[in-house]
Order: C-alpha cells, then structure tokens, then sequence
C-alpha cells in the first residue's frame, strides 16, 4: 500500500494504487442481486424491510432465506437482505416483503428521504392537522370508512 501511494505521489501513475483499493461491491460478486428503486433506498438504508413496490430488478435462482445483496440503479451496495420471497413469487406477487435487512452498508440520507408522500400517508396528515384524526385516540368513524383496511394502533406496534 505505501510503495502504491508512494508511487502515485511521485509519478502521478494511479494502477498500482486502483489494484490495492477496490471498491465494497467487489466482495459481493457472488451474491445475487436485487436492485432497488431510489426512492426506497433511503428507507432501507433505516432498517425498513423492502417490499415489492421498491423492487425494481432481480436476478434469476433467488431463493427464500437465502442471503442477497440489495443495490441501487447506479450499482451502489445498499444492504445485505434475507430474501423473504423466490423468484417465482416475485414474478407473480404484487404485494409483500420481498426482503428483510441483515446488514446495512450505505450511510443513511446519501439519497434522498421519500417515504411519507404518499396518498394515503398525506391524507392522515391532512386529518391530523385539521384535527379529525389523533395518535392518542381511537380512530374515528370517519377515518375508517375513508382507510377501510386495518391500521396497527400505536399501543400494538
């Protein structure tokens, strides 16, 4: 590494000091991929699990409970996952958790934050803010018949 840096240093000639520092994503080539969308990056990045919205590409023989590497459209490493789904089941499925974060690599907010903008999620903001709808209280009559399908309450997780 010193005779690499200091050869750099000397000649400007950067292949020795390209053949000692390699990039992380060249010890996760045997690893299948799924690549991710940029917009769940961030969320990933959390601990959020990634689920079949985010998914953008996969690769071929994936598994369930085998271990995959989760990257970004520009081949960045995101994570290490345990896949919750095969590829079979992804081909078919439109909703479920595709993959469940064993290890994270990449910093938080190296992409930008887009989780919260979504159509229901700004209508509870909406709700809240007018103050038709209150974390602390049970939810209203009508809440429910605008968001039918079950919400986890906060005492439940």
């Amino acid at each position: 590494m010193a005779l690499a840096q200091w050869l750099y240093d000397s000649t400007k000639d950067e292949s020795y000091l390209r053949r000692v520092i390699r990039p992380l994503e060249s010890l996760l080539v045997t690893y299948k991929r799924i690549v991710v969308k940029d917009s769940a990056v961030n969320a990933v990045c959390y601990g959020a699990k990634l689920m079949i919205p985010g998914l953008l590409r996969y690769e071929a023989g994936i598994e369930v409970g085998e271990e995959v590497v989760l990257m970004t459209t520009k081949g960045e490493a995101i994570a290490l996952a345990i896949a919750q789904m095969s590829t079979v089941e992804l081909t078919t499925c439109d909703h479920g958790v595709v993959a469940k974060v064993k290890r994270c690599i990449m910093e938080r907010d190296t992409y930008p934050r887009r989780w919260g903008l979504g159509p229901v999620s700004l209508e509870k903001k909406k709700m809240i803010k007018d103050g038709q709808l209150d974390v602390c209280t049970p939810h209203s009559p009508r809440f429910l018949f605008r968001f039918p399908y079950p919400l986890s309450s906060p005492t439940r997780g």
